[in-house]
């Protein structure tokens, strides 16, 4: 990819640099100052956090400083900034935007590995400082979150090493598929947490202060490992354990999300979620449908959200050519 490393001094608003800093320190200021502060900003956290969330506003090859390499600029790759951006402008679904970053995320993860590490890097430091600081706008906390998908698709190419790795040594089979299926888990679980995320913090239909979330599971193991998770972003949480325990809960309160087991029982040859869909008082309720995760997996999520499962074909085909 091109541009990564290019001079990015045409593209800072030296202009809104200035006023900044003049608010925050009082002092007149000039560009070649403005130059050296921007040099030595990795020095500062607190100045560093105001420089990558008020300076910066996603500029093609424009850098941002991360914790462990201070005075060390890692650059945006212009093509995966271009096309998110392109699918924010033209106001695309959520799930678009999202496919069309995760395709090029892997992309770089298996071809350009240079710059993979890059976006990784800026992207870890950007979600930690900035997106929990609430320092950032929707569509910056959007595109962080994509930086969730890096970090885990990047186990995901470290995996994809080892199996090639296993392969040249011509190791066993089942050492190889343990390797893939770990794989696949480490990916399940980033686009549940993503998905949620974006589901119940930027949903512009969900209110969160009036937001009832309710889970029916048989397993109350996974339904002890998955609420702490949405209790802590302050929804209130209702779990029942039994379909029917569902269908009464219903007449009384409607939930605005309902996260299923896939594996719950049918009712009269129907699903909970398809009799749901056909009752007209229900119809606008978001359905999460899910399969049971293992109850020993550290980072338990629903894996599959929403309509459709998010697309990961191109990388499970390479990774099953090697397997050949």
């Amino acid at each position: 990819m091109d541009g990564n490393n290019r001079d990015i001094s045409k593209d800072i608003d030296y202009e809104r640099i200035k006023k900044l800093y003049n608010q925050e320190t009082g002092n007149e200021t000039n560009e070649q100052e403005i130059k050296d502060f921007i040099a030595e900003t990795g020095k500062n956290p607190l100045w560093k956090d105001k420089l990558t969330a008020n300076f910066r506003k996603w500029k093609i090859g424009e850098p941002i400083y991360t914790k462990g390499k201070r005075n060390q600029s890692i650059y945006v790759t212009d093509e995966f900034f271009e096309r998110v951006n392109k699918a924010f402008k033209d106001k695309m679904r959520i799930s678009e935007v999202y496919r069309r970053s995760t395709e090029l995320i892997t992309d770089i993860a298996l071809e350009e590995k240079k710059d993979f590490d890059d976006v990784i890097e800026q992207f870890r430091w950007a979600y930690k400082n900035l997106y929990k600081k609430d320092l950032i706008t929707n569509e910056e906390k959007l595109t962080y979150l994509f930086g969730k998908v890096c970090l885990l698709k990047n186990n995901y190419c470290n995996l994809f090493e080892l199996i090639k790795d296993k392969k040249d040594k011509n190791d066993e089979n089942e050492q190889i598929q343990d390797l893939k299926e770990r794989s696949d888990n480490i990916l399940e679980s980033l686009e549940a947490e993503l998905s949620l995320l974006f589901l119940l913090r930027e949903n512009p239909y969900l209110n969160k202060n009036l937001c009832d979330i309710l889970f029916i599971d048989n397993d109350d193991q996974y339904l002890g490992s998955i609420i702490p998770f949405f209790e802590n972003k302050d929804f209130k949480i209702e779990y029942i354990y039994d379909i029917i325990e569902a269908y009464k809960f219903l007449k009384k309160r409607k939930p605005q999300v309902i996260f299923i087991n896939r594996d719950m029982p049918l009712v009269s040859g129907l699903t909970f979620s398809e009799r749901l869909k056909m009752h007209s008082l229900y119809s606008d309720i978001y359905i999460l449908m899910y399969n049971s995760l293992p109850s020993d997996k550290k980072n338990q999520y629903i894996n599959e959200i929403l309509e459709r499962r998010l697309d990961i074909d191109q990388l499970k085909k390479k990774i099953e050519l090697l397997l050949k």
